[in-house]
C-alpha cells in the first residue's frame, strides 16, 4: 500500500458491492427506477457497476462529473445542482458531443427561460424541507416556473425533483422514515397541482441515502437517487 502513488482510491470491494446490490434490491422492493450519486465515488468503474446492477443512469453533482461519465459512455446523466443560465452552453455541448441525455435541475423563472431552445432535458427542482435550493410547492411562483417548463419550448421538461437531505441529520431509521414520508408526500402532492393545471409531470424524482434506506413505501414516485 506504501508503494501506491497518491491520490488513489482504495476500497473494500466486497463492501461495496454489498451497498450496491442493497440500493439495487431497495429500489426493486419500492417499485422505483434507480439513479444513485456518482458525487462521492467519481469513478467510471463504479458507475458501471451500478448500472449493471440496474441502474438506469447516474446523478452527479457538477459539469465535470457530467462531461467524464458522457465521453465514458455514460448515457443519461441528471446533474442534481440548479444550473446557472451561464453554464447552458456547455450543457448543451456535453449531450450534442456525446449523445447522452443530460438532465438538468431548475428552481427559478428566469433559467427556465434561458433554458429555451437548449434541447436539453430539465426537472423542476422542489424544496420539501431541506430548504437548500428548489421552489416552494406551494407558492404560485412554483407554478409559474413550472408553467415556463411545461410549455416546452425547445427543451423537455421530465418532471419534479428534490433532495431530502436534512434525512442525514436525523438519529434513526424512524426519523429518516418520517423524513421519506414527508419528501414523497410534498411530491406527489405537488406533480398532481401540475397535472390538474394542465401540465406533464412525466417523472418524480426523490433522493437521499438514509430516506431511501428506511422509507416504508414510495407511491407516486417514479425515481429515487441514493
Amino acid at each position: 500500500m506504501y508503494d501506491l502513488e497518491t491520490p488513489a482510491l482504495l476500497l473494500h470491494l466486497d463492501v461495496v458491492e454489498r451497498n450496491v446490490e442493497h440500493m439495487a434490491a431497495r429500489a426493486r422492493q419500492l417499485g422505483v427506477a434507480l439513479r444513485p450519486h456518482a458525487k462521492t465515488h467519481k469513478c467510471v468503474e463504479l458507475g458501471r457497476l451500478q448500472l449493471e446492477h440496474g441502474a438506469c443512469g447516474l446523478t452527479v453533482a457538477t459539469l465535470v462529473e457530467a462531461e467524464v461519465f458522457a465521453r465514458a459512455g455514460f448515457t443519461d446523466l441528471t446533474w442534481a445542482f440548479p444550473i446557472d443560465p451561464s453554464h447552458v452552453p456547455h450543457a448543451r455541448r456535453i449531450a450534442e458531443d456525446t449523445g447522452a441525455t443530460v438532465r438538468v435541475v431548475v428552481d427559478d423563472q428566469c433559467t427556465a427561460q434561458a433554458l429555451a431552445g437548449s434541447g436539453l432535458h430539465v426537472w423542476l427542482k422542489v424544496d420539501c424541507g431541506y430548504h437548500r435550493a428548489g421552489v416552494d410547492p406551494g407558492s404560485p411562483y412554483a407554478l409559474s416556473v413550472a408553467r415556463e417548463l411545461g410549455n416546452e419550448r425547445g427543451l423537455v421538461f421530465d418532471g419534479i425533483l428534490s433532495h431530502s437531505g436534512h434525512a442525514y441529520r436525523t438519529a434513526n431509521k424512524a426519523e429518516a422514515a418520517r423524513v421519506a414520508e414527508q419528501e414523497r408526500s410534498v411530491m406527489v402532492g405537488f406533480a398532481g397541482r401540475l397535472r390538474e393545471a394542465g401540465l406533464p409531470v412525466r417523472a418524480v424524482s426523490v433522493g437521499s441515502t438514509p430516506a431511501m434506506a428506511a422509507a416504508q413505501h414510495l407511491a407516486g414516485v417514479t425515481e429515487a437517487r441514493p
